[in-house]
C-alpha cells in the first residue's frame, strides 16, 4: 500500500512538472513587442492555464501532501503561480490600455469595476471630511491637478482616477500605493 501511494504521488508530480513546463513553454511569449490584439488573447490564454494551474495545486495538495512529505514544495509553487497570475493580470491591463490608445478611445473609464470597488470601501463621491482626502475615492486635494476631487461629479472622478492609472502604465504598485486598504481586494478588476 505504501509503495502504491509513493507512487502515486511521484506519478501526479511527473504530470504536473510536465504539463506546467508545456504550459510555460506555450504561454511565456507574451510581449509588448507583438500587436496588442496578439498580446492580450496571449496574456489571457496564460491567465487561464495559471488559474487552472492555481485550482489544481489547491484541489490536489492535500492529497498527496502526507505521503510525499512536500508542504513546502506546494506552498512555494502556489505562491509562484499566484505571483505569475498578478503579473498576467497586469499584462492584460496594458494590452486592453495599448488596444484602446490604438482605437483612439483615450477619454473612455476602463476600469469601471474597479473604481467602484475603491468606492465602496472609501467614502461618498461628495465626501470632504476634513481629513485631507476628497471625494468617492479619496483622493487628496491638488491630486491630477484638481483642487477639490469632491466636488466632481461620481464619474468625472473614476476619469481622474482611470488617467492616472493610465500615466502610471497601469502599475498594480501604484494603485495598491494610493489605495492600500481597499484595493488588494478589487484588484481582479484592474
Amino acid at each position: 500500500m505504501r509503495f502504491l501511494t509513493r507512487t502515486i504521488v511521484v506519478a501526479s508530480l511527473a504530470l504536473s512538472a510536465s504539463s506546467t513546463a508545456k504550459a510555460a513553454m506555450g504561454l511565456e511569449h507574451c510581449r509588448q513587442s507583438q500587436s496588442a490584439r496578439r498580446e492580450l488573447v496571449c496574456a489571457q490564454r496564460a491567465l487561464r492555464a495559471r488559474r487552472g494551474e492555481e485550482q489544481w495545486i489547491v484541489t490536489r495538495k492535500a492529497r498527496t501532501l502526507f505521503a510525499a512529505n512536500t508542504a513546502q514544495d506546494w506552498r512555494s509553487r502556489l505562491r509562484f503561480v499566484r505571483w505569475r497570475i498578478r503579473v498576467d493580470r497586469g499584462t492584460i491591463a496594458i494590452a486592453r490600455a495599448r488596444l484602446q490608445r490604438g482605437r483612439g478611445a483615450s477619454t473612455s473609464i476602463g476600469h469601471v469595476a474597479l473604481w467602484l470597488c475603491i468606492h465602496r470601501g472609501e467614502g461618498a463621491w461628495n465626501a470632504n471630511t476634513g481629513n485631507g482626502y476628497f471625494g468617492g475615492l479619496q483622493m487628496t486635494s491638488g491630486w491630477g491637478g484638481v483642487a477639490r476631487p469632491d466636488l466632481l461629479s461620481a464619474s468625472a472622478q473614476m476619469q481622474l482616477a482611470e488617467t492616472q492609472y493610465r500615466a502610471s502604465g497601469y502599475s498594480i504598485g501604484w494603485l495598491e500605493g494610493q489605495w492600500p486598504n481597499t484595493s488588494p481586494p478589487c484588484l481582479e478588476y484592474a
